[in-house]
């Protein structure tokens, strides 16, 4: 995952998940927004979704779950990732009977 955000007007500051920046005095690359947080991902019905680091930061993971007698669908695996966009990826997952 890489931040990328405008340091100064002649040098560009790219950050990596660890947030350890490298400086490029040559490299103009456009601006983009540095991370933005994730709104709070509600619990589907028969279901819960918990946090398994810090669940409004980029990187973030989430975990969804069901009660049991209902299966999760609409989603591929359990989890989803808060993107550095502050979008969580993929989509709502559902608990269905059956």
């Amino acid at each position: 995952m890489v931040f990328v955000t405008q340091c100064t007007r002649v040098c560009v500051c790219v950050c990596v998940h660890v947030r350890v920046c490298v400086f490029a005095p040559t490299v103009m690359l456009p601006y983009v927004h540095a991370a933005s947080v994730c709104a709070n991902l509600v619990d589907p019905d028969n279901g819960r979704v918990v946090s398994l680091t810090d669940q409004t930061n980029p990187g973030s993971v989430a975990l969804y779950s069901c009660t049991f007698g209902y299966r999760l669908t609409g989603i591929q695996g359990t989890t989803r990732t808060c993107m550095p966009t502050g979008e969580w990826d993929g989509r709502d997952p559902t608990c269905k009977g059956g």
